[in-house]
């Protein structure tokens, strides 16, 4: 494959693409899945859509600044050392298995940092980005994980399907999901029949509507509640009020003023140490203060507490139990259940190659 840098014409772009859609990303029930299916799976979830509109905006955001070398040599580092690439060897391999060149995974990490850097205000329409976005695909699919992404989405679909449920697939439905396949870029280097195209979207349709059946029948409130009682304490929920002094003293003083009762509003205006808000579950709290914190009811103080350089005090504004009322205590139950069940049926279930 060439190695010219992602919008270049030196290959057509519908063939890099063509590549990606025809290279067998997973196995699982029973079938091989290339990336043409998760084109598709990418359209019903609504990821293939968010790819092709970032990489766009990168692209856009692009012709108005070029990020630095240094973010994007510590960009591609972190990238490597994240997937244990630590060799030129290694890191070659890696590439050459996905069929991209080390100058279009660099393009994504510019996109990416472009993109980042006008904070997601580019937006309408990106017609005149679609040449460049099309050759540059593969690496956007790659590097944002959005083609493992895809996959994820249909291995817990498949395998609900393969249970032998039958998910009538309603009409309305199959042309829906066509129409927005054709909407991606991608579909201009698709080529099959439409009777193919259908096949597919019907199956995976079906496979979503016996997921969704799948989770229904797992999440009873029997289950909630027994996970509920299982996390009746690391799913506390406190809402917090801290303060971060550089000094051990003004730390101290801080910590003494709420413990008297002093408004955190009245401590930040008069010490110039911001007040800051904080929401979180007992899991989520600092290591340090988590033993702290589960004894802890509103009104308590807690610290101050050494972090690096930093000394820091808490005033706990609330505790919350878990409760299945809760919409955000029930939707992280609903989570973690469906998680769990998909998890031990993942099990030895599931072959990767490696193209994502």
């Amino acid at each position: 494959m060439s190695s010219a840098v992602p919008g270049s014409f030196q290959v057509d772009p519908t063939e890099r693409i063509r590549l990606m859609l025809s290279a067998t990303i997973v196995t699982v029930g029973g079938r091989d899945w290339t990336g043409r299916d998760l084109v598709t799976a990418g359209a019903l979830s609504g990821r293939w859509h968010t790819l092709e509109a970032d990489l766009a905006r990168g692209l856009a955001s692009l012709e108005d600044w070029t990020p630095p070398r240094e973010p994007v040599k510590a960009a591609l580092r972190d990238f490597r050392y994240a997937r244990r690439l630590i060799s030129a060897d290694e890191f070659s391999d890696w590439l050459r298995q996905r069929g991209l060149t080390q100058a279009e995974l660099l393009g994504a990490i510019k996109r990416r940092l472009a993109h980042q850097h006008d904070s997601g205000t580019r937006a309408g329409d990106h017609a005149g980005q679609r040449p460049g976005a099309l050759a540059a695909l593969p690496a956007e699919a790659v590097y944002t994980r959005a083609l493992l992404d895809c996959a994820e989405w249909l291995i817990d679909r498949i395998l609900c399907l393969a249970d032998g449920s039958t998910q009538q697939v309603e009409p309305a439905e199959l042309e829906l999901l066509l129409e927005r396949e054709r909407e991606l870029m991608a579909f201009e280097a698709i080529a099959e029949t439409d009777g193919d195209r259908r096949t597919r979207a019907e199956l995976l349709l079906a496979a979503s509507a016996a997921y969704d059946a799948r989770v229904a029948a797992v999440c009873s409130a029997k289950a909630i509640s027994k996970l509920l009682q299982h996390h009746a304490l690391d799913w506390l929920r406190f809402e917090l009020i801290g303060f971060a002094c550089p000094a051990a003293g003004a730390a101290a003083e801080v910590a003494a003023l709420l413990r008297e009762g002093t408004p955190p509003e009245l401590i930040a205006e008069v010490s110039g140490v911001p007040a800051e808000q904080l929401r979180l579950y007992l899991e989520e709290a600092p290591t340090a203060i988590q033993g702290w914190l589960g004894g802890a009811v509103p009104g308590a103080v807690i610290g101050p507490v050494v972090d690096q350089d930093t000394h820091r005090t808490w005033l706990v504004r609330t505790r919350q139990s878990p409760d299945s009322e809760d919409p955000s205590i029930a939707e992280r139950a609903r989570a973690q259940v469906v998680e769990e069940d998909m998890r031990r049926r993942r099990a030895g279930k599931v072959k990767w190659h490696e193209r994502h």
